[in-house]
């Protein structure tokens, strides 16, 4: 499992920078879901040792791919003050994960596993409820402003800057930013310099959905 989980945050960041913060994020999310559930599900006979090493070395590789791109996608959808507060909110709640694996350990596997009394399968079947729950709120996150404009994408980038402006009660920009100052390279998305000020007052984000993800998450990560 610390093995995958190496792999999983050497490669999360260049992930979410080639196809985008959403989607490692989901593809993370339902990594954990499946190989999880796989755990609980499959019989004893087919749970041999290098089995469970492959299994668990995915289950890493998924759950620590996520976070990369997670917390950039908090980050790149936030106002530039709160970024730091939603950070230090992610981690605490990472951490949080921590005291409730305890709790879990305690009751469902007082001896991690070396025992007739201790029942993996319905530990790794709670544990596999937490990324199941995760995964309808991940599915209607919307990508990163920043990683569409970086991509070119100034029509996406309008359209989610557009939809965190109505879920804060606040105007569209659609049609402020279409018109690009004189002077200003118009081919370039990170020329308009009218995005910038949109950009600025209206990304209130969906940074709070992310942070319930990251507690949910956190919560199913530290379970191992």
């Amino acid at each position: 499992s610390s093995i995958g989980s190496a792999a999983g945050v050497l490669l999360g960041g260049p992930l979410s920078d080639c196809c985008g913060r959403k989607l490692v994020f989901v593809l993370g999310v339902i990594t954990m879901m499946v190989v999880t559930m796989l755990i609980a599900g499959l019989p004893g006979d087919i749970l041999s040792p290098p089995a469970v090493l492959a299994l668990r070395f995915l289950r890493g590789f998924g759950k620590d791919m996520l976070k990369p791109a997670g917390i950039v996608l908090a980050v790149e959808s936030c106002p530039l003050s709160a970024r730091a507060r939603v950070v230090l909110g992610i981690q605490m709640f990472f951490s949080l994960g921590y005291l409730v694996e305890s709790l879990f350990i305690l009751i469902i596997m007082p001896h991690f596993g070396e025992t007739q009394s201790d029942n993996v399968h319905v530990y790794s079947g709670i544990m596999g409820l937490f990324p199941l729950m995760v995964l309808p709120g991940a599915a209607i996150l919307s990508e990163s402003p920043s990683f569409l404009a970086v991509k070119g994408d100034a029509q996406g980038c309008v359209e989610v800057l557009d939809h965190i402006a109505r879920m804060n009660g606040q105007p569209p920009i659609r049609g402020s930013v279409i018109q690009a100052p004189s002077g200003s390279q118009q081919d370039s998305p990170l020329g308009w310099s009218g995005l910038v000020g949109p950009i600025r007052r209206l990304l209130l984000s969906h940074a709070g959905l992310v942070l319930m993800l990251g507690m949910m998450d956190s919560t199913y990560i530290f379970f191992r």
